[in-house]
This record gives C-alpha cells, sequence and structure tokens, in this order.
C-alpha cells in the first residue's frame, strides 16, 4: 500500500529464458495517472527526464540479452500529494521487446490509502447583537484529505427566535418553509478540491420580542459529502451570538415586601428616556412564559432623562403560602420592551401579620423590540 506523497518503487525483474541470446530488447513503462517519475533510486539508462509526468513512456534499452539469463532494474515514481475522487490504487504496467518482435507484459495495482477530510470553522462576525438585529455566521470549510470530495454540502438550523435572512447571506442557500426558526438550510458546494476551502455567511434576524432568559442566539452548523472520510468529529462546527438589551431607564432599586394579605413592590429610577410606563409579571414556577401581566393598566412613566422616580404597586391577588416571582416590564414608546427581575416573596401562610419585609433586586436585564 502506498500514501499520497511517497515514492512507490517497482522492481522489474526480466530475462531470456530462451536457448537463444535475444537482441535489440527494451523495457518499457508508462507513466501511471497521479504519479510523477524520479530519477532518483531508479536504476540509471531510463530515457524520460526527472518529473516526467503521467502518460509518458519511458523506455529502458538493454541491448543484448543473453539465453539463461535474468536481470533485475529499478522504476521510481513519486505519488502526486492528493488522490482525485475515488481513485484507489495506481495502475502500473510495463513491457518487455526484441528487435525480432517478440514481446511480453505485467501489471501490477498498488492500493492507495486516500480519503478526504472535511472540517468546519464557524465564527459569529457580531460581538452582540440586539433583539430585531442580524447575526452574521461565518463559515468556513475546507478539505484537509489527500484526496478531492464530492458532493459536499453545508447544513444549518435556523436557531430559535430567529428568521432567516436571505438578503445578508450568501447566495445559494435553500431553507425549508420560510426559514422559520428550527427549518434546516443546506448550502451545496458540489465537488472539493484536496486542499481548497471557502466561505459563506449565514444569516438570520433576531426576533423583536424575546424572552427574558434568552441570552445567546446560536446554532450548530455541520458540513458533510459523499463516501467515507478521514476524521467526521471536525464537521460540526458551534456559533453563538451574546444578546443585549439596551435600557430605556435607569433602575435603582426592585423590590417587595410581603403584607397581610398582599405583595407590595417598589421600584426607584434614577433617569427614564423615552419611556411609556411599567407592568408587572407574574408567574409561580420562575418562568416568564407561564406567567401573566398583573397591572390592568400600564402605570405610567414620570421621571425624565435627569431624573427618575419613584414607583410601587399592590398585588392584592398574591396567596398565602404561595411562592411568586415578579418582574418589572418597562414599554417605550417605540414599542421596545425592558424586562427586570425576577424577584420572589409569599405571603406566610401561617401567620400572615408576621410578614418579613424582603429587599432584592436581581440585575437581570432583557429588552424587547
Amino acid at each position: 500500500r502506498i500514501a499520497p506523497g511517497q515514492l512507490l518503487t517497482y522492481t522489474v525483474t526480466y530475462g531470456n529464458q530462451g536457448n537463444q541470446d535475444a537482441i535489440g530488447v527494451k523495457i518499457r513503462q508508462t507513466v501511471p495517472p497521479n504519479t510523477l517519475f524520479r530519477s532518483a533510486g531508479s536504476t540509471p539508462g531510463w530515457d524520460c527526464a526527472d518529473g516526467s509526468r503521467e502518460g509518458t513512456t519511458c523506455t529502458f534499452p538493454v541491448g543484448l540479452l543473453p539465453a539463461l539469463s535474468e536481470r533485475t532494474l529499478l522504476f521510481v515514481l513519486e505519488v502526486k500529494p492528493s488522490m482525485p475522487v475515488n481513485v484507489l490504487t495506481i495502475d502500473a504496467e510495463i513491457s518487455i521487446s526484441d528487435a525480432s518482435g517478440f514481446n511480453a507484459s505485467d501489471a501490477e495495482l498498488t492500493p492507495v490509502d486516500s480519503a478526504p477530510d472535511l472540517v468546519l470553522e464557524k465564527f459569529t462576525e457580531n460581538e452582540t447583537v440586539e433583539p430585531g438585529g442580524i447575526v452574521r455566521f461565518r463559515l468556513r470549510y475546507t478539505n484537509l484529505g489527500n484526496q478531492d470530495a464530492i458532493g459536499v454540502l453545508l447544513l444549518e438550523t435556523v436557531p430559535e427566535y430567529t428568521t432567516f435572512t436571505a438578503v445578508e447571506s450568501g447566495i445559494g442557500w435553500n431553507c425549508q418553509n420560510s426559514g422559520e426558526a428550527g427549518d434546516n438550510c443546506i448550502f451545496i458546494i458540489g465537488g472539493l478540491d484536496a486542499g481548497a476551502s471557502g466561505e459563506v455567511i449565514f444569516a438570520v434576524r433576531v426576533d423583536p420580542l424575546l424572552p427574558p432568559n434568552v441570552d445567546t442566539i446560536g446554532s450548530m452548523a455541520v458540513v458533510a459529502g459523499s463516501g467515507l472520510e478521514q476524521d467526521i468529529l471536525n464537521n460540526e462546527a458551534p456559533g453563538t451570538a451574546p444578546v443585549t438589551r439596551p435600557t430605556a431607564v435607569d433602575l435603582v432599586s426592585f423590590t417587595l415586601t410581603p403584607q397581610d394579605a398582599a405583595i407590595y413592590l417598589q421600584w426607584k429610577t434614577s433617569a427614564e428616556r423615552n419611556s411609556w410606563g411599567f407592568l408587572i409579571h407574574r408567574s409561580t414556577d420562575r418562568t416568564w412564559e407561564h406567567g401573566q401581566d398583573i397591572t390592568r393598566l400600564v402605570i405610567e412613566s414620570v421621571g425624565d432623562e435627569s431624573s427618575g422616580s419613584d414607583y410601587a404597586f399592590l398585588d392584592e391577588t398574591a396567596l398565602p403560602g404561595v411562592t411568586y416571582y415578579y418582574w418589572l416590564q418597562e414599554l417605550e414608546w417605540t414599542g421596545a420592551t425592558s424586562i427586570y427581575g425576577p424577584i420572589t416573596g409569599r405571603i406566610p401562610g401561617e401567620d400572615p401579620g408576621s410578614g418579613v419585609p424582603t429587599n432584592v433586586f436581581i440585575p437581570i436585564v432583557a429588552t424587547q423590540r
């Protein structure tokens, strides 16, 4: 067996088994596909130049070959560093003839250990992304193997809370349905020679409204081809972009205090910009999606850019003994939303009058646009 880039040495044994000398004897060897002739290591006398390419016929002039004699010579080839698709062997054929027209030939098949090795790298061109913004993933694919690859394609999945945007992506992506979250998208590359590489952009638009617990946008990309590869562990590549949420208010505190039959919520701002007002969102399992807004009307903003204000809301629907999670939802005139929290508290079930004040502000901020 031989690997691409190695030297392949043929030992040619020839002779005259007859009882009469042969004259004008010549040995001919054609340089096989995907190889080069190398004079170094070959028996001196071959008439082709060092580096002769595939298809070149090299002749070794023996001349007189005595009866009942046997000799050997060497013919050295350098296998090319990479193989075309589906090339499994180096096929060599050699022949011998004399002046009388007699000739004989032989062939040798040498297996070649070669295969593609597709590698994928994924880079995020954004340092961060805001709700409603664009995330551009740059996919770099390479064939690090020693054989050309065919049927190569990229597979991407549209991340959660996003939609595929063809305008910002490389030309050639084909997505299921309309490129919604969870859809598979394919980019067909076709053939990829050994050592070759390329890049393509896959872009998505982030939803303008995000749950407060979503802090990254990301997905896994895959490169694949037809046939076996040297290593399939490098065919996948993840990519993520952190989500940032600019806020319209500077929140100083967000607290709650259990009372006899209600929970008293307070918050304080130091500045408010383009803010319309506030809502209180509540759940019993720390999950925003399982909760609901408990303010019937928007609590209007009264602060400005130079000074904030103090606000309060009394949750009279809270039940004793139940733990509640509260979020403060700030609404802007532009339609954007910033979310703070959650903070947690409960009305004591055994002694409703002995509520212990709770003063907690968790600076987890989510902005929706």
